[in-house]
């Protein structure tokens, strides 16, 4: 035994408009640009910043009921209309995300794989209620 233990966790439910995903993986990459210029004395200096958004990345199935035909219209309808859409994840939430693609594939028993990547100008902790 090298000291690993395989666990299989349950996929998360996330609300993707009406839509369910069960995902099943989640990437989150954050990038910044950085510009760069050489100097007088043979030295690299930055001479500007910024922060890109971030990048995040669904995987998984769609509920058992969700209709595909339906999906597919309203996946493409947000990508192209750049359609904000916010989700949690977990205790993570995504707001005003713009879909950059996505990609669903339909089998013969009728489950939907899906993938999503979200750009994400802003993340934050759930907050949760204390009632």
């Amino acid at each position: 035994m090298n000291g690993f233990e395989c666990i299989n966790s349950a996929p998360v439910q996330v609300s993707i408009g009406d839509f369910i995903l069960f995902a099943e993986n989640i990437k989150i990459t954050g990038n910044s640009i950085i510009n760069e210029q050489s100097n007088i004395s043979g030295c690299t200096s930055i001479t500007n910043s910024s922060v890109k958004n971030t990048s995040v990345t669904l995987n998984g199935r769609l509920a058992c009921d969700s209709d595909f035909k339906s999906f597919i219209l309203y996946a493409e309808n947000i990508l192209r209309n750049k359609t904000n859409i916010s989700f949690q994840y977990k205790n993570i939430s995504f707001n005003q995300c713009i879909l950059k693609s996505y990609s669903a594939e339909n089998n013969d028993s009728g489950i939907t794989d899906a993938r999503f990547v979200f750009s994400v100008p802003e993340l934050s902790e759930v907050v949760q209620n204390a009632d």
